[in-house]
């Protein structure tokens, strides 16, 4: 894996502050989904961030989007987090 194969973190963590941020409803949603996707200890692992899998981030991007690298928008996420509220 090369560097551009790398989830690019900045612009994940952009896109939900943005979605979180223009729907203050699901700010719950979020933190719930961080916390089921974070992997046990990650405090432990350098960037001690409460980061999902980045083989798992690929994967399912790749599976939804055809693009392992590819970051959803705002609007992509506040969907996905609104359907997780949901169900």
């Amino acid at each position: 894996m090369d560097k551009s194969d790398k989830p690019n973190w900045n612009k994940w963590i952009k896109s939900v502050m943005v979605a979180v941020a223009e729907k203050p409803g699901l700010i719950f949603p979020a933190i719930y989904q961080l916390y089921i996707l974070s992997p046990e200890s990650w405090y432990r692992k350098y960037p001690f961030l409460p980061l999902p899998d980045k083989r798992w981030l690929r994967f399912r991007m790749e599976t939804a989007y055809g693009d392992p690298c590819y970051v959803p928008n705002p609007r992509e996420i506040a969907k996905f987090l609104d359907w997780t509220r949901t169900n």
